[in-house]
Protein backbone atom coordinates (compact mmCIF):
# COMPACT_ATOMS: atom_id res chain seq x y z
CA UNK A 1 0.00 0.00 0.00
CA UNK A 2 1.25 3.44 -0.96
CA UNK A 3 -0.27 6.49 0.70
CA UNK A 4 0.05 9.82 -1.13
CA UNK A 5 -0.90 13.40 -0.25
CA UNK A 6 -2.32 15.86 -2.78
CA UNK A 7 -2.24 19.65 -2.41
CA UNK A 8 -5.89 20.17 -3.39
CA UNK A 9 -8.97 18.39 -4.69
CA UNK A 10 -8.05 19.28 -8.28
CA UNK A 11 -4.46 18.07 -7.77
CA UNK A 12 -5.83 14.83 -6.32
CA UNK A 13 -7.98 14.02 -9.36
CA UNK A 14 -5.37 15.10 -11.91
CA UNK A 15 -2.66 13.01 -10.18
CA UNK A 16 -4.87 9.93 -9.89
CA UNK A 17 -5.94 10.25 -13.54
CA UNK A 18 -2.32 10.58 -14.70
CA UNK A 19 -1.26 7.62 -12.55
CA UNK A 20 -3.97 5.41 -14.08
CA UNK A 21 -3.12 6.52 -17.62
CA UNK A 22 0.62 5.97 -17.01
CA UNK A 23 0.05 2.46 -15.61
CA UNK A 24 -2.13 1.59 -18.62
CA UNK A 25 0.34 2.84 -21.24
CA UNK A 26 3.68 1.85 -19.68
CA UNK A 27 2.87 -1.43 -17.93
CA UNK A 28 -0.39 -2.51 -19.64
CA UNK A 29 -2.10 -2.76 -16.24
CA UNK A 30 -5.80 -2.11 -15.68
CA UNK A 31 -6.05 0.01 -12.51
CA UNK A 32 -9.42 0.65 -10.91
CA UNK A 33 -9.76 4.11 -9.32
CA UNK A 34 -12.58 4.53 -6.79
CA UNK A 35 -13.56 8.15 -6.16
CA UNK A 36 -11.88 9.49 -9.29
CA UNK A 37 -13.73 12.13 -11.28
CA UNK A 38 -12.69 12.29 -14.92
CA UNK A 39 -11.24 15.24 -16.80
CA UNK A 40 -13.39 18.37 -16.37
CA UNK A 41 -16.03 16.34 -14.51
CA UNK A 42 -15.12 17.96 -11.16
CA UNK A 43 -15.33 21.44 -12.71
CA UNK A 44 -18.69 20.61 -14.32
CA UNK A 45 -20.18 19.24 -11.09
CA UNK A 46 -19.02 22.26 -9.08
CA UNK A 47 -20.55 24.63 -11.66
CA UNK A 48 -23.86 22.74 -11.48
CA UNK A 49 -23.78 22.86 -7.69
CA UNK A 50 -23.12 26.63 -7.68
CA UNK A 51 -25.87 27.25 -10.24
CA UNK A 52 -28.37 25.21 -8.22
CA UNK A 53 -27.45 27.10 -5.04
CA UNK A 54 -27.88 30.42 -6.88
CA UNK A 55 -31.31 29.45 -8.24
CA UNK A 56 -32.62 28.24 -4.89
CA UNK A 57 -31.21 31.29 -3.10
CA UNK A 58 -29.44 29.13 -0.53
CA UNK A 59 -25.70 29.53 -0.09
CA UNK A 60 -23.87 26.27 -0.61
CA UNK A 61 -22.30 24.74 2.48
CA UNK A 62 -18.69 23.64 2.25
CA UNK A 63 -19.09 21.13 5.08
CA UNK A 64 -22.03 19.30 3.48
CA UNK A 65 -21.26 15.83 2.14
CA UNK A 66 -22.46 16.20 -1.44
CA UNK A 67 -20.40 13.42 -2.99
CA UNK A 68 -18.50 15.82 -5.24
CA UNK A 69 -15.57 16.61 -2.96
CA UNK A 70 -14.44 13.42 -1.27
CA UNK A 71 -10.76 14.19 -0.78
CA UNK A 72 -9.83 10.54 -1.31
CA UNK A 73 -9.09 8.38 -4.36
CA UNK A 74 -8.20 4.69 -4.01
CA UNK A 75 -6.34 3.29 -7.03
CA UNK A 76 -6.34 -0.51 -6.98
CA UNK A 77 -3.56 -1.42 -9.42
CA UNK A 78 -4.17 -5.13 -9.03
CA UNK A 79 -1.76 -8.02 -8.70
CA UNK A 80 1.71 -7.57 -10.14
CA UNK A 81 3.58 -10.78 -10.83
CA UNK A 82 7.14 -11.11 -9.55
CA UNK A 83 10.03 -10.72 -11.96
CA UNK A 84 11.32 -13.80 -13.76
CA UNK A 85 14.08 -15.51 -11.83
CA UNK A 86 13.19 -13.82 -8.55
CA UNK A 87 13.36 -16.11 -5.54
CA UNK A 88 10.39 -16.03 -3.20
CA UNK A 89 11.54 -15.64 0.41
CA UNK A 90 8.01 -15.60 1.80
CA UNK A 91 6.28 -18.77 2.95
CA UNK A 92 2.54 -19.22 2.58
CA UNK A 93 0.47 -19.16 5.75
CA UNK A 94 -2.70 -21.21 6.22
CA UNK A 95 -4.17 -18.88 8.88
CA UNK A 96 -6.38 -16.78 6.60
CA UNK A 97 -6.31 -13.70 4.44
CA UNK A 98 -6.69 -9.96 5.07
CA UNK A 99 -6.57 -7.46 2.22
CA UNK A 100 -8.17 -6.24 -1.00
CA UNK A 101 -9.90 -8.80 -3.23
CA UNK A 102 -8.91 -12.46 -3.46
CA UNK A 103 -5.64 -14.02 -2.36
CA UNK A 104 -3.33 -14.72 -5.30
CA UNK A 105 0.29 -15.10 -6.28
CA UNK A 106 2.24 -11.87 -6.75
CA UNK A 107 2.04 -8.53 -5.00
CA UNK A 108 -1.15 -6.50 -4.79
CA UNK A 109 -0.57 -2.76 -5.14
CA UNK A 110 -3.06 -0.23 -3.78
CA UNK A 111 -2.42 3.54 -3.89
CA UNK A 112 -4.40 5.64 -1.41
CA UNK A 113 -4.36 9.29 -2.54
CA UNK A 114 -5.80 11.86 -0.10
CA UNK A 115 -5.84 15.61 0.47
CA UNK A 116 -4.09 16.73 3.68
CA UNK A 117 -7.31 17.25 5.70
CA UNK A 118 -8.72 13.83 4.79
CA UNK A 119 -5.37 12.16 5.48
CA UNK A 120 -5.26 13.68 8.97
CA UNK A 121 -8.90 12.67 9.56
CA UNK A 122 -8.50 9.02 8.49
CA UNK A 123 -4.95 8.43 9.77
CA UNK A 124 -4.39 5.26 7.72
CA UNK A 125 -0.76 5.03 8.85
CA UNK A 126 -1.83 4.55 12.47
CA UNK A 127 -4.41 1.95 11.48
CA UNK A 128 -1.99 -0.15 9.40
CA UNK A 129 0.95 0.25 11.83
CA UNK A 130 -1.30 -1.14 14.58
CA UNK A 131 -2.07 -4.18 12.44
CA UNK A 132 1.63 -4.71 11.68
CA UNK A 133 2.56 -4.23 15.36
CA UNK A 134 0.00 -6.83 16.48
CA UNK A 135 1.32 -9.20 13.85
CA UNK A 136 4.92 -8.95 15.02
CA UNK A 137 4.21 -8.95 18.78
CA UNK A 138 2.10 -12.12 18.77
CA UNK A 139 -1.08 -10.59 20.17
CA UNK A 140 -4.31 -12.56 19.99
CA UNK A 141 -7.60 -10.67 19.84
CA UNK A 142 -10.43 -11.96 22.01
CA UNK A 143 -14.08 -11.08 21.50
CA UNK A 144 -16.11 -10.64 24.70
CA UNK A 145 -19.87 -11.21 25.05
CA UNK A 146 -20.65 -7.63 23.95
CA UNK A 147 -18.67 -8.01 20.73
CA UNK A 148 -15.72 -5.85 21.83
CA UNK A 149 -12.23 -6.94 20.87
CA UNK A 150 -9.50 -7.17 23.49
CA UNK A 151 -5.85 -7.94 22.68
CA UNK A 152 -3.78 -10.28 24.84
CA UNK A 153 -0.63 -12.36 24.58
CA UNK A 154 -1.25 -15.60 22.78
CA UNK A 155 -0.03 -18.12 20.28
CA UNK A 156 0.15 -16.45 16.90
CA UNK A 157 2.72 -17.60 14.37
CA UNK A 158 5.89 -15.60 14.88
CA UNK A 159 6.20 -14.44 11.28
CA UNK A 160 8.27 -11.27 11.05
CA UNK A 161 7.88 -8.94 8.07
CA UNK A 162 11.06 -8.54 6.06
CA UNK A 163 11.24 -4.76 6.44
CA UNK A 164 10.08 -2.75 9.46
CA UNK A 165 11.54 0.57 8.36
CA UNK A 166 9.77 3.81 9.31
CA UNK A 167 7.73 6.04 7.00
CA UNK A 168 9.91 7.31 4.15
CA UNK A 169 9.28 10.57 2.28
CA UNK A 170 8.90 10.10 -1.49
CA UNK A 171 8.50 13.41 -3.40
CA UNK A 172 5.28 14.92 -1.98
CA UNK A 173 3.84 11.56 -0.91
CA UNK A 174 4.59 9.36 2.06
CA UNK A 175 5.07 5.64 1.53
CA UNK A 176 4.97 3.17 4.38
CA UNK A 177 6.30 -0.35 3.77
CA UNK A 178 3.80 -2.95 4.89
CA UNK A 179 4.00 -6.73 4.86
CA UNK A 180 2.70 -8.31 1.67
CA UNK A 181 -0.53 -10.27 1.76
CA UNK A 182 1.36 -13.54 1.38
CA UNK A 183 3.49 -12.83 4.49
CA UNK A 184 0.69 -11.28 6.54
CA UNK A 185 -0.72 -13.31 9.40
CA UNK A 186 -3.97 -11.80 10.68
CA UNK A 187 -4.85 -11.62 14.35
CA UNK A 188 -6.57 -14.78 15.50
CA UNK A 189 -9.99 -13.99 17.00
CA UNK A 190 -11.14 -16.28 19.76
CA UNK A 191 -14.37 -15.96 21.79
CA UNK A 192 -13.75 -14.95 25.40
CA UNK A 193 -15.13 -17.17 28.16
CA UNK A 194 -18.18 -15.56 29.79
CA UNK A 195 -17.30 -16.99 33.25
Amino acid sequence: MVIGTARSEKHLHVSADRLCRWLRTEYKLRPDADGLLGRNELKLRLKRKAKKAKLTGMPHEDDADDGVRTGWVCVNVGTVESAEGAQSEVTQLDTGFVGFGRQSEGTKIVVQMLVEEKRAELDLERLWSGIARRQTSGLVAEVDADGFVEASEGSVDNTQPQDLSPVVKVHDAYATPFPTTSSFSPVAIQPKDSN
